[in-house]
């Protein structure tokens, strides 16, 4: 097969679209064709020692509660400062528009700053708080209410403020000046927000580029940013959303509760291997069987390389088409791993044309999705939907589901994440890559192209670091 021109791994460059179809080769996915043509790079990506995760996750954990409590405290001096804001919502498209919120949450913990929310109706014909209850500090910031402190100001975008740098993304300015050096929007009168238009989106995980880099920009890593993203960023996206909410315990968890007790009774009683696969298809016109070959190598090469002798293994599925649900069954009928999956409701729900979500996103995008969610985010291992948001939050979920898992089970290992190619493409998914103390994110800061950025490579082409 002709190889494909791959990007220099550690240089900053805008990645040049590969050919649609390799000569005497397969299918593949723009996008997907350049990830895997950096997996070579992938054994240098550095990741923190399994003794000194502890430690870290201390220190994240008390950097969040003091930041909880000065937005509690909200004297004086805490808004003489510029205020962050965003917006979320659910059920419908909770990947992107969950990013919104979780991208200038850390933009606020990261530079101490305050920060205010408001909840998005786009989409949703529910509220959010159906599905997911606000943690009790949330609902003194919320934006246009009694006690908010951040509306009457003037609203900037990120991405206008942040410092230039030569034929550079936000993302590599975020990586090379942080948020220490703001052009503007730096006063007690501005109120930054994280859009999600033109060429500045929050639609994944583009805030990690503030982490990105802190080993080089801030000596011995004692920054602020650096402790907060000493996990990676899914520890810390995955933290925040914890420390932001929890799902509701009679419509979500006790579904989700159910499904796993029924499973893991055939495990008898030895702790299972639990691999989440998200099956995602983007276009109308895929019926749901076009990746079940796919995701059923993925599950057998997971299997082998992460469960012990004689363990159980279950797969926990979701996705947007029930024909999938059947034929992955099917697929791994007389498999060592047990599918199991959030009963669908009879009948064709309409959900997507309720919520007016492109149907491409399936018919159970409403409650089944949050559901869905909260089952997989208990997995060890994530197969997952490269360039699906989803995918991501559910990644991040994971990883900060992890520091409960340890608690119970210290011998537990690192959960990683699996990237599998668009169904009906190459057929084709990454390596494991770890969701715990490795700098790496996914990336729609460019969309609709998607990106991997790992390590310091968005550091490429910064001006001089002092």
């Amino acid at each position: 097969m002709a190889k494909a021109h791959a990007p220099r791994v550690g240089k900053w460059t805008k990645w040049r679209c590969l050919p649609r179809r390799m000569a005497h080769g397969p299918k593949l996915s723009t996008d997907f064709a350049v990830l895997l043509s950096t997996q070579h790079a992938w054994s240098d990506l550095k990741q923190v020692p399994a003794q000194d995760v502890a430690a870290h996750m201390e220190r994240i954990d008390k950097l969040l509660t003091e930041y909880v409590q000065a937005t509690l405290m909200g004297d004086t001096a805490w808004y003489k400062q510029p205020c962050v804001s965003s917006d979320y919502a659910c059920p419908a498209r909770i990947g992107n528009f969950m990013h919104h919120y979780l991208n200038a949450l850390a933009f606020a913990t990261t530079r101490n700053v305050p920060f205010a929310w408001s909840q998005s109706w786009k989409y949703q014909v529910e509220p959010c708080d159906t599905y997911i209850k606000r943690s009790s500090w949330l609902n003194n910031v919320r934006l246009h209410s009694t006690t908010d402190r951040c509306a009457k100001r003037s609203t900037c975008r990120l991405g206008d403020a942040l410092a230039e740098v030569s034929n550079s993304s936000f993302e590599q300015r975020l990586a090379c000046v942080g948020t220490r050096q703001l052009r503007r929007c730096d006063t007690e009168n501005d109120l930054i927000v994280l859009s999600s238009k033109g060429a500045e989106r929050f639609d994944s995980m583009e805030l990690a580029a503030l982490g990105a880099g802190c080993s080089v920009r801030f000596q011995h890593g004692t920054s602020r940013a650096a402790a907060l993203f000493a996990l990676g960023p899914h520890y810390l996206f995955g933290r925040l959303f914890t420390l932001s909410f929890e799902f509701d315990a009679k419509r979500v968890l006790e579904p989700v509760e159910a499904v796993l007790q029924s499973a893991s009774s055939a495990a008898h009683g030895r702790p299972p291997l639990l691999i989440a696969a998200h099956i995602r298809h983007r276009l109308q016109s895929f019926i749901g069987t076009e990746a079940v070959d796919m995701y059923k190598q993925a599950v057998q090469e997971a299997r082998r390389r992460y469960a012990y002798a004689g363990q159980a293994c279950i797969v926990l599925l979701a996705t947007d088409r029930r024909l999938t649900l059947s034929a992955f069954v099917d697929a791994l009928q007389g498999s060592e791993c047990q599918v199991v999956s959030i009963p669908r409701p009879p009948g064709h729900q309409n959900v997507s044309r309720s919520h007016r979500v492109p149907l491409e996103h399936g018919e159970d995008a409403g409650e089944v999705a949050m559901q869905d969610l909260a089952l997989l985010s208990r997995a060890d291992v994530l197969l997952g939907s490269f360039g699906s948001t989803f995918t991501m939050l559910l990644g991040e979920l994971i990883a900060a589901n992890y520091r409960r898992v340890r608690t119970s089970k210290p011998w537990a290992q690192f959960p990683v994440m699996v990237l599998c190619d668009h169904p009906g493409a190459s057929g084709q998914c990454t390596r494991g890559l770890p969701l715990i103390g490795a700098q790496w994110h996914v990336s729609l800061g460019q969309y609709p192209r998607t990106y991997m950025h790992m390590g310091d490579d968005l550091l490429a082409g910064c001006p001089t670091i002092t």
